[in-house]
């Protein structure tokens, strides 16, 4: 799926959440498109954006200006309840 179809949909939908998780490092930079997408649809102050995986940290998360950064999906929960 494209990443500006990820947020038409979320415009018109109550989703608040977006979690994304990447395996590869080849894949990490798509989350940052995830994040301008969102800028790009008016969006971001309604969509909280959480991502993770084995290439991901907290630094990136910093940088591409992602709301959240978890370890493991088992911990995505967790932030995930702390942001709404």
């Amino acid at each position: 799926m494209e990443t500006n179809s990820l947020f038409e949909i979320s415009s018109s939908s109550i989703s608040s959440l977006k979690c994304c998780s990447a395996l590869l490092t080849t894949t990490v930079g798509v989350m940052e498109e995830v994040v301008k997408a969102a800028d790009a649809a008016g969006i971001r102050d309604k969509v909280k954006i959480l991502i993770g995986g084995a290439p991901v940290t907290q630094e990136y998360c910093d940088k591409i200006g992602a709301d959240a950064y978890t370890l493991d999906a088992a911990s995505v929960a967790d932030a995930a309840l702390n942001l709404v």
